[in-house]
């Protein structure tokens, strides 16, 4: 049997793999000697809290269809 997936299960599982992403980098970026590639995963760490943020914006229904987002 195939399990039902709401819109609202799948955000949330989204959200929390953009979490465990940002978890990650940080990790990573803690247990590199190279300060450029250190620098490149707090970048990436960061740039994950925008999708992020956009998607918890969604499931709080501040966002209507059809809305562009930058």
């Amino acid at each position: 049997m195939v399990a039902q997936l709401t819109l609202k299960k799948v955000l949330e599982k989204v959200i929390q793999k953009e979490i465990e992403l940002q978890l990650l980098y940080i990790d990573l970026s803690q247990k590199v000697e190279n300060e450029a590639a250190r620098d490149a995963f707090q970048r990436l760490a960061q740039q994950e809290k925008g999708p992020q943020s956009l998607l918890e914006a969604y499931l709080r229904g501040e966002l209507k269809e059809g809305a562009e987002v930058n």
